[in-house]
């Protein structure tokens, strides 16, 4: 901008204590890191104390996604934060209200283990396996909150989502639903607010976030939106963390045998269907069926089976099935070796 630039103006905000509450994000057409920043003798590049002026650098065009996760992330609280005080909150043992949750998940895995949960923490659970059926016990239920996974069979989570809202336009009723998604891509979040959701948990799913999730939609000063955060993404495990397992499993080890045999037992019946999509170049299908061993597979480990299933997924989304019997391939190795690593911690545990 002329006269004062956007730097410029950030330092004087910083240094007005009237503003000590104002967030500032840049939004530059040019890579934040070659932003010119005056200064006598010359010009430097945005780093140290002026880049922690702002809350978030954006480079335009900026899409609405981008600006919205980076809102959202300024003023959400750090997600180390809340896992801290899960961790907390299981160690001083607080007692918590025993809710009816509804489970919509068609992912077996995935049901045994936020069932196990949920059933830890003393919960009436009910689980269903697409968003009809969802739809159908919401209406015939009352429940505290919904769990709704995005893609399932039948009816999306989103469609079910937006047929509970109908239901209830013109009543006070309003059943908090918090969003289950592997997919973490741009626009997922502003779909979910969309549909009318309340709040949004990424998968692999992990109990401190889980449960926190939850209780921002049932606390009567919860701010829901501020689980609206963007999923993150961590590096590939190259075999499986027993330790951080058993912390993402609420501590118990014969959660994780049950779990693990159910994954045993699906993983092929998921790789058979990833290998008849494959063979008939079925783009939408073989997203799917990756897309199932994704979320699966992402709750041991985020290594070559998840990384793999995750590839192929986001390549069949855009149509590109060329290449699917070979990249089928490739998963079900790296599925085969997970399952061996499986195997072999099962029978430590």
């Amino acid at each position: 901008m002329p006269d004062v630039d956007g730097v410029m103006l950030a330092e004087q905000i910083a240094q007005d204590a009237r503003l000590a509450g104002v967030k500032v994000m840049l939004l530059t057409s040019a890579s934040p890191s070659h932003v010119a920043v005056r200064r006598p003798g010359g010009s430097a590049g945005l780093r140290g104390r002026r880049a922690s002026l702002f809350e978030a650098m954006l480079v335009k065009p900026v899409k609405q996604s981008d600006l919205l996760d980076a809102i959202v992330t300024a003023f959400a609280k750090p997600v180390v934060a809340r896992r801290q005080r899960a961790k907390r909150s299981r160690h001083t043992g607080r007692a918590t209200k025993a809710l009816r949750v509804l489970v919509a998940e068609d992912n077996p895995t995935n049901q045994k283990l936020v069932s196990a949960l949920l059933d830890q923490k003393g919960h009436q659970v009910t689980v269903v396996s697409n968003g009809r059926l969802a739809m159908e016990r919401a209406a015939a239920d009352s429940f505290d909150v919904i769990l709704m996974d995005v893609q399932m069979p039948e009816m999306s989570g989103l469609e079910a989502t937006a047929a509970i809202r109908e239901k209830e336009r013109g009543t006070p009723a309003h059943v908090p639903i918090v969003a289950l998604t592997a997919r973490a891509m741009a626009g997922d979040r502003e779909q979910c607010i969309a549909a009318g959701m309340d709040a949004y948990v990424s998968k692999p799913l992990r109990a401190d976030e889980l449960f926190a999730a939850i209780d921002s939609v049932i606390a009567p000063s919860s701010q829901a939106s501020a689980m609206m955060t963007t999923p993150t993404t961590e590096s590939p495990a190259v075999s499986i963390d027993l330790s951080a397992l058993l912390e993402n499993f609420g501590g118990r080890a014969d959660l994780v045998r049950d779990v693990v045999d159910v994954f045993l037992v699906d993983a092929p019946l998921m790789l058979t269907r990833l290998e008849h999509a494959a063979r008939s170049g079925n783009a939408s299908e073989i997203a799917a069926a990756a897309h199932a061993i994704k979320g699966s597979a992402g709750l041991f480990s985020q290594g070559d089976a998840y990384t793999s299933a995750r590839t192929l997924e986001l390549r069949a989304r855009e149509g590109d099935a060329a290449d699917g019997p070979r990249s089928a391939d490739e998963v079900a190795k790296a599925v085969s070796q997970l399952m061996n690593e499986l195997r072999d911690l099962r029978a430590k545990l």
